[in-house]
């Protein structure tokens, strides 16, 4: 962890831990813990240290909280898995994804949900039925089976997996990380086809640069809207 606040001794724990104490905070009135398996667009593709997942699963599990996972970014390939969560062996209560489920051709986007969950709405309901207006769009489906059918065909999924040789995320990930031996740059991080470059004025502080100078649009203007003006994203896989 670049920025750990533990100092990375046992930071999956002591995270892990925080979130039980707040969920115990409520007492027993929370419902859900929901977060992005690798963060997108609001740290730069910061990847959870090991075992933090499977600790807040089991949190959840353990005080009756649904474990939601956001996958809208991290899903469909992006990670190099299916589905980000699969790197850590984590089966969410719910999921949602998008955007490169239809590779944004068209709008489209979708919620799985465990057998727990969907006996739970069928025990109350009589039936698993959810429904709104622009729902089963036939454009977006279209959309989104095509892209299903060329992830497949292509192999695309495999080609994101930086975690070997020989694959277009792990030429990415090798570029990239030439770039830490720079000046101004703090921390490279990432997975599969989510990549982050952090930028700092100082690398022995880590202090960033004043949001005022806009250090990341300056340095790559093309790169996705840095948020504090420290990061640009690399994510060539999807919308």
């Amino acid at each position: 962890c670049y920025r750990c606040a533990y100092d990375c001794e046992e930071c999956a724990r002591q995270y892990a831990d925080e979130l039980e104490r707040a969920v115990e905070l409520t007492n027993g009135e929370a419902a859900a813990f929901i977060s992005e398996p690798v963060s997108g667009a609001t740290l730069g593709a910061a990847v959870p240290p090991d075992s933090y997942l499977q600790q807040v699963a089991e949190i959840c599990r353990r005080h009756d909280v649904l474990f939601i996972a956001d996958e809208v970014m991290t899903g469909m390939g992006r990670a190099g898995r299916n589905f980000a969560v699969e790197h850590w062996g984590v089966a969410p209560d719910i999921m949602v994804t998008a955007k490169g489920l239809s590779s944004g051709y068209a709008p489209l986007g979708a919620v799985v949900v465990s057998k727990k969950v969907a006996d739970a709405i069928s025990s109350g309901s009589g039936s698993f039925l959810h429904g709104f207006t622009y729902n089963s769009h036939p454009i977006s489906l279209a959309a989104g089976r095509a892209v299903l059918r060329y992830l497949q065909k292509m192999k695309l999924v495999q080609a994101a997996d930086s975690s070997g040789n020989g694959t277009p995320a792990s030429e990415l990930r090798k570029a990239l990380e030439t770039l830490r031996e720079l000046e101004p740059i703090g921390d490279v991080r990432g997975i599969g086809m989510l990549w982050g470059v952090e930028f700092v004025a100082d690398k022995q502080s880590k202090k960033p640069f004043a949001s005022a100078l806009n250090f990341a649009g300056r340095v790559a203007p093309s790169a996705d809207r840095p948020s504090r003006s420290d990061h640009a994203r690399a994510d060539p896989v999807g919308s």
